[in-house]
């Protein structure tokens, strides 16, 4: 946990401006196609070592990926539409974690009963990987608002 938070609070002071140089569809695609390596390396952690690894990658790419959001709702929207704009986007981000949580903890329950605890935990994780990559894909049709 140290590690996300110190790697999500330095990355958005340090690098921050890389959403600027190389564009909010470029940067939001590179991040968001970056997210399923979380669940990839617990997958194959055998070792503390690589869940600091993970923590310390998602916590980088998280903070590019916000900034990128964020400047993106920027460039799109009306002033006086801003603060819509991005409680909506809060609320399904908020939601979404939320239904991930439960769902995946409901469904690794319901899979221990088929293989064991290992087995359902890297079900979950096999799962979590899939739906990271397809959940990127619509971020390919997004248009640069930086010329």
């Amino acid at each position: 946990m140290y590690f996300f938070n110190s790697s999500f609070a330095l990355s958005q002071i340090y690098l921050g401006h890389l959403v600027d140089v190389h564009g909010r569809k470029k940067t939001l695609l590179i991040t968001r196609f970056i997210f399923p390596i979380y669940p990839l390396i617990w997958f194959i952690a055998w070792d503390v070592s690589f869940i600091y690894l993970a923590n310390l990658i998602v916590g980088v790419t998280n903070a590019i990926a916000t900034l990128a959001v964020m400047s993106y709702i920027l460039d799109i929207t009306r002033e006086e539409e801003r603060a819509s704009y991005f409680a909506v986007y809060n609320m399904i981000v908020g939601f979404s974690q939320f239904l991930g949580s439960l769902s995946g903890g409901y469904l690794g329950d319901y899979l221990t009963q088929y293989g064991g605890l290992i087995f359902s935990i890297q079900m979950i994780f096999l799962i979590s990987i899939i739906m990271r990559i397809f959940s990127a894909i619509p971020y390919t049709i997004l248009k640069e608002t930086i010329h």
